[in-house]
């Protein structure tokens, strides 16, 4: 009889590098971009540029009811568009979102740290994530978000009306640095036939009162030789808007800005 020829060896397959795997997840999500509405566009534009929203806030700006709110947030944490986590700030348990992989995605130039401009970009969306959560000013973000989400929210109710602008504190600083302000926000908005540009300072009562006034005095700088915007200053109580009133007086302060501690629409809708 002939020898038998040998078996064919079997042999175990490479090991993919690397490099294959993260193009297989860029591929992956790439997939899911055909999935995204013009709604789930404007959300991760929002979390681009402001970094964080709740659910209650995405809830207001964009949805018809919650339920509609938590199915679609569902579906956009599933395929990787936003991360969500716990919001430990305030003690109701609700999630508050940041970009995903694929909300990077969509947003390579999204601003990185609310704590340093200036920060090195972050390997991923999960180094954003977790320099969001840790950073002291999580709460002051969702505070400062809240005026243009209910802004936003009134958009829906009155098709006269419409916020122009939305930029961040970072965005508003780097735009006025000549200036030397730090609004929380800056936004122009327009009803009818009006249209009023405005810097915001969100004030948790937590700032010494002449930090407060030394802000409000740059802003009177700026009104000499730039747009002489009035400046929303929102603060949690009617005591706290009464020092601040006693105190702008006392230093003879003409500046224009005015104060609402009620958590709802502050700029004159009608």
């Amino acid at each position: 009889m002939p020898p038998r020829s040998p078996a064919p060896e079997h042999r175990p397959p490479e090991p993919r590098s690397p490099a294959h795997h993260r193009r297989s997840s860029k591929a992956h999500l790439l997939s899911y971009l055909r999935r995204l509405t013009l709604r789930d566009r404007q959300l991760l534009a929002w979390l681009a540029e402001h970094y964080v929203l709740s659910t209650a806030q995405i809830t207001t700006a964009l949805f018809p009811s919650e339920r509609s709110a938590r199915l679609r947030l569902a579906t956009l944490h599933r395929i990787d568009a936003v991360h969500r986590f716990v919001d430990v700030t305030t003690g109701t348990g609700q999630h508050l979102y940041t970009l995903g992989p694929l909300g990077m995605l969509v947003h390579p130039t999204t601003y990185t740290d609310p704590e340093r401009p200036d920060a090195r970009p972050p390997r991923s969306s999960i180094e954003r994530t977790e320099r969001i959560i840790g950073s002291p000013r999580l709460r002051h973000l969702l505070g400062a978000n809240q005026l243009f989400v209910d802004l936003h929210a009134y958009t829906r109710t009155d098709p006269s009306a419409r916020l122009v602008r939305w930029w961040s504190e970072q965005h508003a600083t780097a735009a006025y640095a000549l200036a030397d302000i730090r609004p929380d926000g800056h936004g122009i908005w327009q009803a009818a036939d009006r249209t009023v540009g405005f810097f915001l300072e969100h004030d948790n009562g937590t700032e010494p009162l002449h930090k407060v006034l030394r802000k409000l005095r740059a802003y009177e700088r700026l009104a000499e030789f730039g747009p002489r915007y009035p400046v929303l200053l929102r603060v949690p109580s009617h005591r706290r808007e009464a020092h601040l009133d006693s105190g702008r007086l006392n230093r003879h302060h003409s500046g224009r800005f005015f104060g609402r501690h009620r958590p709802s629409c502050s700029i004159d809708c009608r």
